[in-house]
């Protein structure tokens, strides 16, 4: 019986109308098996099986192998041709890392893939050469083919599951968020980037503080719990490190644009319930922290009175323009019977213009508000101008609240307990023209994440009153406006209130007598930076002023 003839390599079936042609990616032929010669003890050559891939071809196969012997017997002589089946039966690909087939086995762990090199290194031709010549050499050769291959898998199938993986050890990458690092071959996750992951370097990208370099947070080791009152003074930046913690935290003097601050390095700061950071002194404070920044007590940096905060300006005393240029408050005026209140000093607003008196002589100038949304550089507020003496003495003007810069590397926690405070002081009241209130100061925190359930205040002081010993009030630790100081009787006049809230611009009192009041200060500015651009605030929280030219939130800079 003649076999059929078999259609060249690569040939293609014709296609059946209406279904899609396909090109097998191979033939698997079952050689002839005959039978003997009977003249000769000889035999045709032994067929050589060759399996092919995909259950259902398997199955085909098994079948041909049971006909092919009984053809033996009888003489007969078969040729069949099994092409592959289609790529989208089987996994054709074993090492692409993709379940071609749909079956939940991927790769090597398909049944399909047991044949492949990709599984069993070397070349597929040559594996198949080996087995069938095990079959007839001796044990011996058939142990040296074994162990031979042996080696040959290990150190392919090494070869292989790095090439799979696609990774150097060392080597990292991102993937959105998440770093990942190669570690054996394998892409394990190193951790999730809260401020993204940088591509380019393979690496999370690092927050970037404003006004300073990231590079001091290198000196953080040292955990501070505040319990107590600590009292701050920055006149020296190394005697404030002493003041903050007993331990030795590294501290450094920097300039921010035309103000000098104070740079503490710590690796976490908490303030407690009972604990209160109060600081002073002519320099802004700045506290760096790897680890979270925790406050339920009290961190003030605002004014008292004519005592400023941190970096906060002066208040100018009788008669005189509070020092900070435009910023500050102007003084009070006089003629023979009338005295003029001092002006307030300004910030995130102007402050209120020092009083006018019955026969309008003006009071001190406002002063003008200074320094950007973003507290880059870091500002404070200023000082209110000192009211007209007269005859006698006028007031002075109210300091202003000092800047600080809280910046963690993980958290920023203000709890429903917590107040960060930069009032404004209040002018003081004395014999003739009031002194001008104090601005706020300044507030920068910046962290990826930021949450405040408690106070941050910035309000302005109210301006003192004329004729009168009451002073106006620093600036409060809410959204009201501090009152001026309070007339007391014929020829007195009440202080303008500060600025707070929404209302960001101090008051400039209305009088009708021969002396004036001062005039309000204006508020400070509130910048909260974060990884998504806003803090959590919440609903019973207070953040003050609230209007958006002294309150504003951004994103922190990365490097």
């Amino acid at each position: 019986m003649r076999a059929p003839e078999r259609e060249p390599a690569g040939a293609r079936p014709p296609a059946r109308e209406g279904l899609r042609p396909y090109a097998p990616v191979g033939r698997y032929p079952l050689l002839p098996c005959a039978k003997r010669d009977s003249n000769s003890n000889s035999a045709l050559p032994q067929a050589r099986r060759v399996r092919p891939a995909g259950p259902a071809a398997t199955a085909l196969w098994w079948i041909v192998v049971l006909i092919s012997a009984c053809c033996a017997a009888g003489g007969c002589y078969w040729i069949v041709d099994i092409p592959e089946e289609s790529p989208a039966n089987h996994e054709h690909r074993c090492g692409d890392g993709v379940d071609d087939d749909g079956d939940g086995l991927i790769d090597c762990n398909d049944i399909d893939c047991a044949d492949s090199p990709d599984c069993h290194g070397g070349d597929g031709d040559a594996d198949t050469d080996a087995d069938t010549d095990t079959d007839s050499d001796t044990d011996s050769d058939s142990d040296s083919d074994s162990d031979s291959d042996s080696d040959s898998d290990v150190d392919t199938d090494a070869d292989s599951d790095e090439d799979d993986a696609g990774c150097v050890n060392g080597e990292s990458r991102c993937e959105g968020m998440t770093l990942m690092s190669c570690e054996a071959g394998i892409w394990y996750r190193t951790e999730d980037c809260a401020l993204g992951c940088d591509v380019v370097e393979g690496r999370c990208f690092q927050l970037e503080p404003s006004n300073v370099s990231h590079d001091l947070f290198s000196y953080a080791d040292v955990d501070v719990s505040v319990n107590n009152q600590r009292t701050i003074d920055t006149v020296d930046c190394s005697w404030a490190a002493t003041m903050l913690s007993s331990e030795d935290i590294h501290s450094e003097e920097v300039l921010l644009g035309d103000l000098e601050a104070c740079v503490l390095v710590v690796s976490s700061l908490t303030v407690g319930n009972d604990g209160e950071i109060r600081s002073r002194g002519p320099r802004a404070l700045v506290i760096l922290a790897t680890g979270p920044i925790t406050i339920s007590g009290t961190v003030d940096v605002g004014a008292h009175g004519q005592v400023s905060g941190p970096g906060g300006g002066l208040g100018g005393p009788e008669d005189e323009d509070a020092p900070g240029g435009l910023c500050g408050g102007g003084g009070g005026n006089t003629t023979h019977y009338d005295d003029s209140g001092g002006g307030g000093g300004g910030h995130g607003g102007t402050g209120g213009e020092g009083g006018l008196t019955s026969n309008h002589v003006e009071g001190g100038r406002a002063g003008a508000r200074q320094g950007t949304p973003e507290l880059v550089p870091l500002t404070s507020g200023c000082g209110g101008g000192g009211g007209s003496s007269g005859s006698s003495r006028g007031g002075d003007g109210g300091a202003g609240g000092g800047a600080l810069q809280l910046v963690s590397l993980e958290l920023i926690e203000v709890t429903a307990t917590g107040l960060v405070r930069a009032a404004g002081g209040g002018g003081g009241g004395d014999e003739n023209g009031g002194g001008g209130g104090g601005a706020g100061g300044g507030v920068l925190l910046e962290a990826p994440a930021i949450d405040v359930e408690g106070i941050i205040a910035a309000n302005g002081g109210g301006g003192g009153c004329s004729r009168c010993d009451t002073v106006g009030s620093d600036g409060l630790d809410s959204t009201e406006r501090a009152p001026g100081g309070l007339m007391s009787g014929s020829y007195s006049c009440d202080g303008g209130f500060g600025g707070a809230g929404d209302t960001v611009d101090g008051e400039t009192p209305i009088c009708e007598t021969y002396n004036s009041g001062g005039g309000g200060g204006a508020t400070g500015r509130v910048r909260l930076n974060t990884s998504g651009g806003a803090a959590l605030l919440g609903l019973e929280s207070i953040v003050s002023p609230t209007s958006a030219e002294g309150f504003t939130q951004g994103f922190v800079g990365t490097w």
